[in-house]
């Protein structure tokens, strides 16, 4: 393991959910987050100021979950710089503003979330288990933001663990192929609650994770109930462009895509999302097709119109399609 580099994908992300927290963030005050956050690892005694030097102190990545300080000692910590600064007779000003934005956003989280994010880590190694499930359903703005991030850097780095064991266990064996290999699906329904200009940082995250499914034996399904709010027209200025770039590629990167009926309004929203994927006459068939007809689209390959029928548990728990 290169402990330096886990070591700053964690600050990276710590960075990217304190921005996700707080839409006021700076990039002043991402980087004296960042000081912040060596300052308190040092003090904790699992960091150092010359890692190259010392690397004989760098206990960031050996401890067990027990042993890593929790929410409340780095909001005392930030709260004892906040003193520090206070007491100096001429304090940076905005060394000032923000170190006061990182204690107010952490302590309103320990205050009002603290079940959820005070006290050491409850994840186990997901690695092994068949399913996990992830229920966002009672988070909301900015809380669930920073929660679908946090989860999809573990996911995208359980993925790429599970590409280097497929790997070298096709190494191993040359007689197995790729079908024998352990396969890793993540399924993400209802996701145009993540796929949400509000959420550019896990968009982004989603697109690269993505990226990085077809070489480490890795696929996504995403369940999407509506497209409005998540594309928009070419030229729309009302949206940034690293959300619609992410955007497109995760659409670009969806194998097989399969649509219901959809609205004539939708059309120019999916052309933009799908240049080059899928043509205009193909597009205009979507308006068309009858309730229960599906439309699959597959990349490179054709389209198959096909009708939609439910398993008799089906019917029961979802009343039949609709």
């Amino acid at each position: 393991m290169d402990k330096k580099k886990s070591y700053n994908r964690h600050i990276d992300k710590l960075k990217s959910i304190f921005k996700l927290l707080n839409d006021e963030v700076t990039g002043d005050d991402l980087t004296t987050f960042g000081g912040l956050l060596n300052d308190f690892y040092i003090d904790e005694g699992l960091w150092t100021r010359n890692p190259k030097r010392y690397p004989e102190r760098l206990k960031a990545t050996d401890l067990v979950n027990e042993e890593y300080p929790i929410l409340s000692d780095f909001v005392l910590y930030v709260a004892d710089r906040k003193r520090q600064l206070n007491q100096q007779k001429n304090p940076d000003d905005l060394e000032m503003k923000s170190v006061n934005r990182i204690y107010n956003t952490f302590n309103e989280l320990l205050t009002t979330n603290a079940e959820m994010f005070e006290g050491v880590t409850e994840f186990q190694d997901i690695s092994s288990e068949q399913v996990v499930t992830f229920d966002f359903s009672g988070l909301k703005g900015n809380l669930l933001n920073a929660q679908i991030f946090s989860v999809l850097s573990l996911l995208s780095a359980d993925i790429v663990n599970n590409g280097k064991r497929c790997k070298q266990l096709l190494k191993a064996q040359p007689t197995k192929t790729e079908m024998d290999m352990s396969h890793y699906i993540v399924n993400i329904s209802e996701a145009q609650t993540l796929i949400n200009p509000k959420y550019e940082s896990s968009v982004e995250l989603l697109a690269d994770t993505i990226d990085s499914m077809g070489e480490n034996f890795a696929g996504v399904v995403l369940s999407v109930n509506s497209l409005r709010g998540i594309l928009f027209e070419s030229g729309t200025s009302n949206h940034k462009d690293p959300y619609v770039t992410a955007v497109q590629r995760i659409f670009g990167l969806m194998q097989y895509r399969v649509f219901s009926q959809t609205d004539e309004t939708t059309i120019p929203l999916l052309a933009n999302a799908l240049a080059d994927s899928m043509n205009q006459s193909e597009l205009e068939t979507l308006p068309r097709l009858s309730k229960g007809q599906l439309f699959m689209n597959i990349a490179g390959v054709g389209n198959l119109v096909f009708n939609q029928q439910l398993l008799a548990p089906e019917i029961e728990r979802y009343g039949g399609i609709q």
